[in-house]
């Protein structure tokens, strides 16, 4: 009788296991909007999971689901729309054109309403910001304005990118598009010793109306930045952000030999006559995947506390951040400490004043100037480096040779110094007079305080020290400057209304 149970019981688990795996099926369809025209980019989500997709360029889609769950479709600018999944395998969706939200952005020294501006501007809130864990903000930027153009050619933690806005406006000028955070204007280096959680929105005024107020220096656009605040009768608000995340090298599109083929490979062109038995012995004994030694899982860390509120007079805003990121090559890292206090206080009904404060000191460990095409590449080592060579000697210690090879450049980086350390500080103070109902006086003074001090070192018993450099003594350069920029700004504003 138990057996006759047991087996009951089998075959009802097998008819419900079956019975689930005959409700699981793939929808696909078609997302456009109310005049037919497809919509590309429209989110696709399973609703109450993380399944999800996006539309293609002619608004076509394809996911897993299961009978009886719900289709969540949601575009910027239009309604979102709940659809329960049934027995049909084709869901085919119009979405209908939402409220425009009243964005505020901040085009030169004031802000307005999106809806109220001619020119040609693109903002980023913050929320899109907080999702990228980079060190250097405007990489965060990529993809996220039109007319944009973000190109880092380097996987530094912290390197600078090159930013164009509408393409290169000049052959031999600066492209560089300037940058006003709080309304002081900051170097495009400045940014790895910036939090970018700190930061409100980011506008970028690309056209001649929107960055006139900035003058010649805008010629290449401008991208203006505006810090948190608090909110006037809010009540205290602490947030805490733990990120945590790896990073690694994409693998390449092209394999690279082993020992075997190497050494094989080598017999073919005359190098070496080994048979096939003494090539499985030599690659047995020494088979080096320099890849692997040279690259490495980077860890990024970033822990950040941050408190805001106000009362019926004053607001406020204060955060600390600690951020830390390693680079996919040994002994290139990047750490941060950060805090801001932005304090805004109305003293009365017609004077206001407050200031804006990021004080950072920023820790930089980089690849040395050899990071280029040449033979001292470490990451040109990782895929040309000999396997049939070991990285290391019996005793532990690299195992260097007479020529550049990849034991050498991984010495090199291993053993030389490239380091950076930057104490950075962007204030500003501002006060505001309203000298009548439309007319108002404000007056900012801002600050760009920067310390820096660099060491570039190479160790004499190392294969650069010892044998590049001049007198195989190795050297020692240490660096040190201070800048300091200010910018004083005074305006009077008239806003009125005529005839509505």
């Amino acid at each position: 009788m138990k057996s006759k149970i047991t087996w009951c019981f089998a075959l009802a688990l097998l008819f419900i296991t079956q019975l689930t795996f005959a409700q699981q099926k793939t929808i696909t369809g078609t997302v456009t909007d109310s005049d037919g025209m497809p919509l590309p980019g429209v989110n696709v989500l399973v609703k109450g999971t993380n399944t999800g997709t996006q539309t293609d360029f002619d608004g076509d889609y394809s996911i897993n689901t299961s009978i009886g769950q719900t289709l969540t479709f949601s575009f910027i600018g239009f309604s979102s729309q709940d659809i329960v999944v049934s027995t049909s395998n084709i869901v085919d969706v119009t979405l209908k054109a939402g409220e425009a939200l009243d964005e505020v952005i901040v085009t030169g020294y004031t802000s307005t309403s999106k809806a109220k501006v001619t020119s040609s501007v693109s903002t980023v809130q913050s929320d899109q910001i907080e999702s990228v864990p980079i060190a250097s903000f405007e990489q965060i930027l990529q993809g996220r304005a039109p007319g944009l153009l973000i190109a880092s050619g380097s996987g530094q933690p912290g390197a600078v990118a090159k930013v164009r806005i509408r393409g290169t406006s000049s052959i031999n000028g600066n492209n560089t598009p300037l940058y006003i955070l709080d309304g002081v204007p900051i170097n495009e280096d400045s940014f790895k010793n910036l939090n970018p959680n700190d930061f409100e929105s980011v506008s970028v005024l690309k056209d001649a109306q929107a960055s006139a107020l900035y003058g010649s220096r805008a010629g290449s656009g401008v991208i203006v930045i505006k810090s948190k605040s608090g909110k006037f009768n809010s009540a205290a608000s602490i947030t805490y952000r733990s990120q945590y995340g790896f990073s690694e090298v994409t693998k390449a599109n092209f394999e690279t030999f082993d020992a075997t083929q190497y050494y094989q490979f080598n017999r073919i062109r005359g190098a070496n006559s080994l048979t096939d038995q003494e090539i499985a012995a030599a690659a047995a004994e020494v088979n080096t995947d320099w890849k692997d030694i040279i690259f490495r899982t980077g860890v990024t860390n970033n822990q950040e506390l941050s408190v805001s509120g106000g009362g019926d007079k004053t607001r406020y805003f204060t955060s600390f951040g600690y951020y830390e990121q390693e680079g996919v090559l040994l002994n290139s890292n990047i750490q941060r400490f950060s805090t801001r206090i932005n304090l805004e206080t109305k003293a009365n009904d017609w004077f206001t004043v407050g200031i804006n404060n990021s004080i950072s000191f920023t820790k930089n460990n980089f690849v040395g100037s050899e990071a280029a095409v040449s033979t001292g590449n470490l990451a040109l080592y990782a895929f040309l480096g000999n396997p049939t060579q070991s990285a290391y000697n019996d005793d532990g210690s690299i195992a260097t040779g007479a020529n550049r090879n990849a034991a050498n450049a991984l010495e090199s980086q291993l053993k030389n110094i490239n380091r950076d350390d930057d104490f950075k500080l962007v204030s500003s103070a501002f006060a505001n007079i309203d000298i009548t109902k439309n007319l108002s006086l404000n007056y900012r003074l801002g600050a760009d305080f920067e310390d820096s001090f660099g060491v570039n070192a190479s160790d004499p018993n190392s294969f650069n020290g010892g044998n590049v450099n001049p007198g195989g003594q190795g050297f020692q350069n240490e660096s040190s400057s201070r800048r300091l920029k200010l910018n004083s700004t005074l305006q009077l504003n008239y806003n009125n209304i005529f005839a509505d």
